[in-house]
């Protein structure tokens, strides 16, 4: 006997569950009969449609701030250069876009195979330079850091040294 009401219940529910998300879902019309069914059960559990109204408010806000809130990043300028040593040693300027107390340097091409030592300096005052970074055939990517602080919004320059006599080098500066 508790097994069949057990189980008449269990379909009940399962009946009604299917219906609410049947209309939930469907642009079926709701027919008289099922608006004062959704009225008694809104009565009985306005407590419960209004615990889940605020679940769907709440999430729907956090996605709006999470989209919202997505970090832009911000890209430092970079320029390409194309330095020969002894002759042309400094790279056109660009501004320091960002607080990072780094410079990169990139190379692309090289006519000789030697080292390329590389500098960052400040344009208003070329005291505030960087230690150097040293890139090569073998390792065409480096990066240092500035002695001291290195302000952002100013533009930089980049100057080089080597060893060799009519080495040529082209790539990517970024202060």
């Amino acid at each position: 006997m508790i097994k069949e009401i057990v189980i008449k219940r269990a379909k009940k529910l399962a009946q009604r569950d299917a219906d609410s998300v049947c209309q939930y879902f469907s642009y079926q019309p709701i027919l008289p009969q099922q608006v004062k069914d959704l009225k008694k059960q809104k009565d009985k559990g306005g407590f419960k449609m209004m615990k889940r109204h605020w679940k769907r408010v709440v999430c729907a806000a956090t996605a709006a701030l999470c989209l919202a809130g997505t970090a832009v990043p911000t890209f430092a300028e970079t320029v390409d250069f194309d330095v020969t040593y002894p002759g042309d040693i400094i790279s056109p300027r660009a501004v320091k876009a960002d607080g990072e107390q780094r410079f990169y340097v990139t190379a692309t091409y090289f006519n000789l195979y030697n080292g390329l030592y590389c500098t960052s300096h400040l344009l208003q005052d070329p005291g505030l330079d960087s230690y150097q970074a040293v890139i090569t055939p073998d390792a065409p990517s480096s990066s240092a850091e500035y002695r001291y602080f290195a302000p952002a919004g100013i533009p930089y320059f980049m100057q080089v040294d080597s060893a060799l006599n009519g080495l040529r080098v082209q790539g990517r500066y970024t202060p």
